[in-house]
C-alpha cells in the first residue's frame, strides 16, 4: 500500500505538472486543493483531495521519503488495510485543522498524513514499551526529536502549513491507538520451531472491531468538527 499510494502521488503530481503546473494556484484549486472558503460553502472533497496534490518537485520529495520510511514501518507492524485507514484518517484530520487555523489560504500535500502515520508509529511504541523495554523508548525520544524540528522548522519559515501537520500527528495517534498490534511475551518451547533458542516478542494484531469502532468514531468526529467549523467560519 505504501508504494500504491507513493505512485498516486506522483501521477497526480505529473497531471499538475502537465495542465498547468503544480506551482499555479488556479490549477490547485481546479485538481481539488484545500481552501477555507469552497469548503465552507460545502466543497467538503477538499479535505481528502489536498493530501494527494503537491506543490512543485521538492515538495512531493520530502513527502515521498516520509512515506518511504515511515509508511513501510506501519505498514508493517499494523497491516495494509489498517495503515491506508490511518494514513487517510490522518490526512483528513490535518486538513481540518489547517482549515480552521488559516482562513484564506490554499493548501495541498500528503505532510498531514505522513505526520500521521509518524503518529501511529509512535502509539505503537509508547503502547509496546513494557515489552520492547529500551529500544522503544529510545525511538520515541528519536521520534520526539525529529518532530520537534520538523514543526520548529515550520513555524519559522513562511509557506509551511504546520497546522496539517499537527492536526496528522495528532488524528493518526488517536486513530491508530485503539489498533495498535500489541507485542506479547510467548514461552519459548512455543518459538523453537520459529527462533530456534531464542525468545522474542510476538506482535497479535487488534480485532477487526476495533478497527470498525476507530473508524466510526472517526467518521462522526469529521462530520460534526467540519459541521462545527463552518458555521462559525472563518474563526478569525
Amino acid at each position: 500500500m505504501t508504494w500504491i499510494l507513493l505512485t498516486l502521488n506522483v501521477l497526480v503530481w505529473a497531471g499538475l505538472e502537465l495542465s498547468g503546473g503544480s506551482t499555479s494556484i488556479p490549477n490547485l484549486l481546479r485538481w481539488g486543493a484545500k481552501f477555507g472558503p469552497g469548503i465552507a460553502d460545502g466543497e467538503y472533497w477538499r479535505l481528502f483531495t489536498p493530501m494527494f496534490l503537491h506543490i512543485g518537485f521538492p515538495h512531493l520529495l520530502t513527502n515521498s521519503l516520509g512515506l518511504i520510511i515511515f509508511g513501510r514501518l506501519v505498514e508493517r507492524y499494523f497491516g495494509s488495510f489498517e495503515f491506508l485507514v490511518i494514513y487517510l484518517l490522518a490526512g483528513v484530520f490535518g486538513n481540518i485543522a489547517s482549515y480552521a487555523a488559516l482562513s484564506n489560504g490554499v493548501g495541498a500535500g500528503a505532510s498531514g498524513a505522513v505526520f500521521g502515520i509518524i503518529g501511529a508509529y509512535g502509539a505503537f511504541l509508547f503502547r509496546n514499551r513494557s515489552v520492547t523495554g529500551s529500544m522503544a523508548q529510545s525511538t520515541l525520544g528519536g521520534l520526539g526529536i525529529i518532530v520537534g524540528i520538523n514543526l520548529l522548522f515550520g513555524f519559522s519559515v513562511s509557506g509551511i502549513d504546520n497546522w496539517a501537520h499537527i492536526g496528522g500527528l495528532a488524528g493518526g495517534f488517536l486513530v491508530a491507538y485503539r489498533i495498535v498490534p500489541r507485542a506479547i511475551s510467548m514461552p519459548s518451547h512455543e518459538l523453537d520451531e520459529i527462533a530456534g533458542d531464542f525468545h522474542r516478542p510476538v506482535l497479535v494484531r487488534a480485532p477487526r472491531l476495533a478497527l470498525i469502532e476507530g473508524l466510526a468514531v472517526s467518521l462522526i468526529t469529521i462530520i460534526a468538527t467540519t459541521w462545527m467549523i463552518g458555521t462559525a467560519y472563518p474563526l478569525r
